[in-house]
Parts: C-alpha cells; structure tokens; sequence
C-alpha cells in the first residue's frame, strides 16, 4: 500500500495510463475483485448486510465459496505495480529510502507471524511412545495421509515432522481442502502406543 501511495504521487501519469496499455489484464483485474466482494458484510461478529444471489452466481459462489481468495491475484499485482513504480525514480536514494520504509513495514507487520512459527519450529520434540521412535528408524521416509485443512490443529502434523527430522526420514504429505476433520480422533492415534498385528 504504501508502495502504491509513493507511486500515485511520484508517477500518477504513468499509473493512470497503465489500464489503457493493459485493457484484457485491467478487465480481468475488475471482474476478480467483483467476484471477491461478499454477498455477508460483517462488523465483528455482528451481520451488518446480507443479500441473496441470483441463479447463476449463486451456483458459482457456491463452488468458490471463499471468493475472497479471488482478490489475491489482484492484489499481488498492485504490489506489483507499486514496486515497479517505487524502482522507476531517477534519484537512487529515493528508491533505496523507499525500499527501506517498505520492507521495514513488512517485517514488522509480519512480526507476530515469524513468532509464532518460530515458536513452533523451536519446541522440543516429546516423543510419547518409544514405539513411534523403533518404527521411523525402521523405514526410509514417511507419508502423511490425509493432511486436513488449515483450521484444525498442527500438533499431530509437527509430531511427525519432528520425529521424522530426527532421524532424517524425508517426509511427504499432501493438503485435503474441505475434508471432514476429528481432532480428537487424528491426536489419539499420535497418543496411543502402537500394536502389532499378524495377518494369517
């Protein structure tokens, strides 16, 4: 944003003529961020504004129901944009304070993102059964199936990404968008000491 607002005012020429150079890119740009604006308008918890769709948008929301998504091609482009218009100065200290103010922004903004997940990365590995430890060392990688969507818990996902690791199994997984989950079900299997079983 900040990006945009220093082009704006250093290149608003050059900005204003881009949708003209650019017509196909600029329609698809408009109609991305039509189909990502909600049918629901939220303040907080509370419902603000709610309107029905018709028939066929309706059918198509429904398959994307996560149009917001749609506005971020749109907005990596405006990035874009804004970065090429910050490198199109002619005075070299503009461009490196520019520069300068823009990443410190980011990494700051992105602070509570790279706690978290050093957090995570940084957390001893508490193996609870040495059952799992004898069976990683006794195979060449590990296959985690399924990998549930992003709103459930990664305690069981790290367990076996630390333990893999370990012992330098590589690990290879895939991620299941809209799968039934059972938190408690897929924790219990990391919890639970392992039983052989001997097939006849």
């Amino acid at each position: 944003m900040v990006a945009l607002v220093i082009t704006g005012i250093l290149h608003w020429r050059w900005l204003f003529h881009l949708p003209k150079r650019y017509p196909a890119l600029t329609g698809m740009v408009c109609l991305l961020t039509v189909y990502a604006l909600s049918n629901k308008v939220f303040l907080g918890s509370k419902e603000l504004i709610h309107y029905d769709l018709f028939y066929p948008i309706q059918m198509i929301c429904d398959t994307f129901h996560m149009s917001g998504r749609m506005f971020w091609p749109v907005g990596y482009l405006l990035m874009l944009v804004g970065l090429l218009g910050v490198l199109r100065n002619r005075n070299h200290a503009m461009v490196v304070l520019s520069l300068f103010v823009i990443v410190g922004l980011q990494y700051y903004d992105t602070g509570l993102q790279r706690k978290s997940l050093h957090a995570i990365a940084t957390r001893p590995i508490t193996v609870h059964h040495t059952e799992w430890e004898k069976l990683i060392q006794s195979v060449d990688g590990v296959n985690l199936y399924p990998t549930l969507s992003g709103g459930r818990s990664l305690e069981s996902t790290v367990f076996f990404q630390g333990i893999a690791a370990k012992y330098g199994r590589p690990l290879n997984t895939a991620f299941l968008a809209r799968e039934q989950e059972n938190k408690i079900a897929e924790w219990a299997i990391v919890q639970t000491p392992l039983v052989t079983k001997i097939c006849t």
